[in-house]
């Protein structure tokens, strides 16, 4: 546990600390009720409980929650997985946690990235409140506008200004009050209860499909990066041409073993997640914190280089493959400019293209694995 918060305040002990400042790092942080911060607190734990009062800023990390059931004359900047506000904070509320949660006052601006936010009809904002997340659900009183980005909108109480907000889903809840307008963008109309009270507009704009300049930037880059991977391949080609032919063999010959080696390569960084994830399920974050630390950056590392690799690679043997198909008497660079088109192609298909990619992709590189230049 002690390690966990000394991993988290790792971060805390890297910020830039103004002189007058109070730094604090613990498995457990907590400012009783009747303690006063005369300064601003930077703290790291696991867990971060105020319940008193701290005259400037909060800056904090914790793996598990950040409590606060007291004072904030200044702002609260943090990061953790579950952040909850049952007091006031008199300035602003500036979080990235998995999940927020608002019953107390909050003088000026909210501002979240959680996958879920919620404010309870206790609570109120003094001026906005800005969101990106999965779900929020807001039933206390704004001052003034909503604005932000979630999947899954369900919005009541008050609001003072506007609300402006993209959405998957938007449900105006019973007893909401706008004193302005409502605007939102979404594939799908809102749901409003009868007793919905709107002073201003409300509209909804469809989510615009991308346009022309858009649509040939995105052709541009398809275009270039079909090039670089016909260069590339040629390169690899003159590079190792004995190892590309014996991929390529191995490939014709041992279509299945080589698809096999291709999907075990590929599972290593898969595995590793999901056995981060089962120990996580298991555990308490709090607890498996330093082997999660660990083991989510070899996972992406091995999967960077699988990804890289594999995109640099596997074309080389399943387009000489094809190639040699078609016209086997041609040399191997010939061969390869021939099937290579056919790759793409494939790639292109509706509904198909993405799984066959795939499964060439894993073939072509397990292909390397298996090849054997002596052959």
């Amino acid at each position: 546990m002690a390690s966990v918060a000394l991993l988290a305040g790792v971060f805390v002990s890297l910020l830039p600390v103004p002189a007058f400042a109070q730094r604090v790092q613990s498995n457990v942080v907590l400012v009783r009720a009747d303690d006063v911060i005369t300064e601003d607190l930077y703290a790291a734990g696991n867990t971060i409980v105020v319940s008193g009062v701290i005259e400037g800023d909060l800056v904090a990390v914790a793996f598990d929650s950040i409590r606060i059931d007291g004072v904030v004359e200044g702002d609260v900047i943090a990061i953790s997985n579950r952040v909850e506000i049952t007091g006031r904070v008199e300035g602003s509320v500036r979080v990235v946690a998995a999940s927020v949660l608002v019953e107390g006052d909050v003088g000026d601006d909210v501002f979240v990235g959680a996958l879920t936010i919620a404010t309870s009809v206790s609570s109120s904002v003094g001026r906005d409140i800005l969101v990106w997340g999965r779900t929020a659900e807001l039933a206390g009183e704004v001052s003034r506008d909503v604005e932000g980005t979630v999947r899954r909108w369900r919005i009541g109480g008050t609001i003072g200004g506007d609300i402006d907000v993209t959405a998957g889903e938007l449900t105006l809840l019973p007893g909401l009050v706008v004193d302005g307008d409502v605007r939102y963008t979404a594939d799908a109309e809102a749901s409003a209860a009868e007793t919905v009270s709107i002073d201003g507009t409300f509209s909804r704009a469809e989510a615009l499909a991308p346009n022309l300049r858009v649509r040939g930037i995105r052709l541009l880059l398809q275009v270039v990066g079909v090039i670089a991977g016909l260069g590339i391949g040629l390169g690899i080609l003159w590079a190792a041409p004995a190892r590309s032919l014996a991929a390529a063999g191995a490939l014709a010959r041992r279509p299945l073993q080589s698809l096999s080696w291709g999907v075990g390569l590929a599972s290593v960084p898969v595995a590793l997640v999901i056995v981060t994830i089962g120990i996580v399920s298991v555990t308490s974050l709090s607890s498996s914190g330093p082997l999660v630390l660990v083991l989510l950056p070899v996972a992406l590392a091995i999967g960077a280089v699988v990804v890289v690799v594999g995109l640099l690679t596997a074309p080389v043997p399943v387009a000489l493959v094809v190639g040699s198909r078609v016209r086997p008497e041609w040399s191997s660079y010939a061969r390869y400019v021939l099937g290579f088109p056919v790759i793409v192609v494939a790639w292109l298909l509706p509904w198909v293209g993405g799984p066959l990619a795939l499964l060439l992709a894993l073939a072509g590189l397990g292909a390397w694995l298996v090849a054997d230049p002596e052959d």
